[in-house]
């Protein structure tokens, strides 16, 4: 052991130190490589809940034929601003259909905004829809801001018959890949 400024180190930790470093440095740029899709952008896609009221979604995919999993991000926070945008683009670019959508009564989504109201059925009635999309397979995540990890705990107590496919740690490993600031792309998955 050495002392330097007033602090130990053992040179087997700081060996172990400076390799997780260097491994962790290159991740991103594997991760970055990896970006072999490019993305179809569909903006204002509608969905009717069961009771009626039209929500709207953007929707980021693989332009390549095929089913993907899907991430939904579901937000009263405005689905075109560029925190949803971004990510959507660089998502999409690793093979997963990315689905951002306004929760009832705001921005381009109809009805009236009752914060968690609604959430339960509507997200139920969205996580059925993205289920069933042409180029979905039929798998759903979620991920987004600390609204819709409130969503996702409503959405964990409904029976959902795809419910097995909303599993958690993969928005984790979803900012890693994609090198994200868990900051901005905080995961509720």
């Amino acid at each position: 052991m050495f002392a330097r400024g007033g602090v130990l180190f053992h040179r087997g930790t700081l060996h172990a130190v400076l390799v997780i470093c260097a491994v962790s440095m290159s991740v991103p740029r594997f991760a970055r490589a990896q970006q072999n899709h490019e993305v179809i952008v569909q903006n204002g896609v509608s969905m009717k809940t069961r009771d009626g009221v039209t929500l709207r979604a953007d929707i980021y995919r693989p332009r390549d034929d095929g089913k993907f999993p899907v991430i939904l991000m579901r937000t009263p926070y405005d689905k075109s601003s560029g925190w949803a945008v971004s990510p959507g683009y660089q998502i999409a670019a690793h093979g997963y259909v990315v689905v951002v959508q306004d929760v009832r009564g705001r921005y381009t989504s109809d009805g009236d905004f009752y914060p968690f109201l609604h959430e339960s059925n509507d997200g139920y009635d969205t996580v059925e829809w993205v289920a069933a999309l042409p180029y979905s397979n039929g798998k759903v995540g979620m991920m987004g801001a600390p609204t819709s990890v409130q969503h996702k705990c409503w959405l964990r107590s409904l029976t959902l018959p795809i419910s097995r496919n909303l599993s958690r740690g993969d928005g984790e490993q979803l900012s890693r890949w994609l090198d994200v600031s868990r900051r901005s792309a905080r995961a509720v998955v």
